[in-house]
């Protein structure tokens, strides 16, 4: 039934797509099945293609799904109370709940040879929001050390190796080494931080970090940030920089005008030095 549901919801299977039908079916399978009451955790909570955004309604069946034993549904619903999506902001409950999905989830995860993605994928965002609300004293007493912990628990996790870095920069400890491998490590990870990429890519330019500067490395990493965000300004305004630090005029005009292109209000906001060097290239 679920299946059947995720038919309609496509428009697959040769037939028209008929989202009313599709939440009928997922409400018949919702009865058993976990799939089904996820679901509808996501059509009620994201409100699009004719079903109306109704965060309790989400909550109700996310909740559902949680209560019978979904990972995936039993963060959701600790997200809903640290973000207050559709009932009263409460950091304490988000973060018990938080510790109570990672006790269960890591247990499971040491003991199977085979990681699951989205099991690992969600044991990584657990370890992080608890981290996180550590970090910034949500539900708790603020301890960058504790946060620091959670961070290493993560586990090839591209956002966690970020917050590493800067630990490892001055936050918590200061070594300039260790920080420097959390960039290098993300740019490996399953699960990339995009802007860690940027990141490192900004330190190979500038030669920075003890890194012996490079463009072309730099260039290669900014590429790797592009192919995952080609939408983002941000990236290619780094590319064009990159350019600029060669000299090279014309490829950093084309990067500044795929930024305009992007966002044409990015350098009214941001003055960056892409922005400065065509300016006075310009003059």
């Amino acid at each position: 039934m679920n299946n059947i549901a995720v038919l309609y919801a496509r428009g697959e299977g040769g037939i028209n797509k008929d989202i009313i039908t599709a939440i009928y079916w997922y409400k018949q399978a919702a009865k058993e099945d976990n799939n089904a009451r996820r679901n509808l955790g996501y059509w009620y909570f994201s409100g699009m293609e004719g079903v109306s955004k109704d965060l309790v309604e989400s909550l109700y069946w996310y909740k559902q799904a949680a209560d019978n034993g979904d990972y995936v549904a039993q963060k959701k619903v600790a997200d809903f109370y640290r973000y207050g999506w559709g009932i009263d902001k409460n950091d304490s409950i988000a973060l018990e709940k938080y510790i109570s999905i990672y006790t269960p989830l890591s247990k499971l995860l040491n003991s199977t040879l085979t990681q699951d993605d989205e099991l690992l994928l969600i044991y990584n965002q657990v370890c992080l929001a608890i981290g996180r609300m550590h970090a910034r004293g949500e539900g708790c007493e603020k301890n960058y050390e504790t946060a620091f912990q959670w961070y290493l628990a993560c586990r090839d996790y591209g956002e966690a190796y970020l917050y590493l870095y800067w630990c490892y920069s001055g936050i918590v400890v200061k070594d300039a080494q260790k920080a420097l491998q959390q960039l290098i490590n993300n740019r490996t990870a399953k699960w990339k931080d995009v802007y860690g990429l940027k990141m490192l890519a900004d330190h190979y330019a500038k030669g920075e970090m003890g890194l012996s500067k490079s463009l072309n490395i730099a260039h290669e990493i900014i590429d790797e940030a592009i192919a995952i965000e080609p939408n983002n300004p941000n990236y290619y305004d780094s590319k064009g920089e990159f350019y600029s630090m060669q000299n090279n005029f014309e490829k950093a005009k084309e990067m500044w005008l795929k930024v305009k292109a992007l966002d044409a209000t990015f350098y009214t906001k941001n003055n960056t030095e892409l922005n400065k060097y065509i300016q006075k290239q310009v003059k």
